[in-house]
């Protein structure tokens, strides 16, 4: 059973929009804190997560979003964490797609 939070309930899992062989996709909320007001913000962004093995495609796939969120080439996911949680790795990213602008929860 993947985590319910990650990097130390900064990013608290949702729901589930999809698997695959790799893992699964989760709709999380990015929780954080405003400095200068001391008040608690929520984002959608999503969340990719797998058991952690020898060897993470998960691992890859964030390594490729930053480069090409680097260079700026094309519309790419920006990664704002990735990590192990418990038997898992997770990528958290933005969220594309409809799910983005539309209504989702």
């Amino acid at each position: 059973m993947p985590p319910s939070t990650v990097d130390n309930d900064r990013f608290v899992l949702l729901r589930q929009l999809g698997a695959g062989a790799c893992g699964q996709v989760y709709l999380v909320t990015l929780n954080f804190v405003l400095e200068a007001v001391d008040t608690v913000e929520s984002k959608l962004v999503a969340a990719k997560v797998e058991a952690k093995e020898k060897s993470s495609l998960l691992y890859r796939e964030y390594r490729c979003y930053e480069d090409l969120v680097a260079r700026g080439t094309c519309q790419a996911p920006k990664p704002l964490y990735f990590g192990t949680q418990g038997n898992y790795n997770a990528l958290v990213m933005d969220l594309m797609g409809r799910l983005a602008v539309g209504k989702v929860l």
